[in-house]
């Protein structure tokens, strides 16, 4: 319950998930219970989302690439809370769109089409995919 209170309400940034991973280190018993792991995700979207929204592709490219790692790992604990689906959605879909003011067409739809193996039936990937396959620079 600690753990929940403490990083649930902090506003995810690259020092509060150095924080979260060093607590659950600590407790190796709670690194595959579903809620702390969804903390740990949510925590890495936000830091990519944030990255690509404020212009820095490094950033948000470094824990876009960790979040796909997490997923991965943990694919028998995927969330059932649509928000949850939502957030990682949106980090491939902002992703896409600073590729996208980059002039980086192929990479924009990559990025697409990535998120899609993670949440394939979401709109806003779809229409986004349906709009940048057909526009051009």
């Amino acid at each position: 319950q600690m753990i929940l209170h403490k990083y649930s309400a902090q506003t995810p940034s690259v020092q509060s998930l150095s924080s979260f991973n060093k607590y659950i280190d600590n407790y190796p018993s709670i690194k595959t219970n579903p809620v702390i792991l969804s903390i740990g995700e949510y925590y890495l979207a936000f830091i990519s989302v944030n990255g690509f929204s404020m212009g820095d592709g490094a950033t948000g490219e470094k824990y876009l690439q960790l979040l796909m790692h997490q997923l991965d790992a943990n694919t028998n604990n995927s969330s059932n809370d649509i928000k949850f689906h939502q957030i990682v959605a949106g980090v491939f879909a902002r992703a896409s769109v600073y590729y996208w003011q980059k002039r980086e067409k192929p990479k924009a739809i990559a990025v697409l089409k990535t998120g899609l193996k993670y949440e394939p039936t979401n709109e806003e990937l779809l229409r986004k995919l349906r709009l940048d396959s057909g526009a051009s620079f």
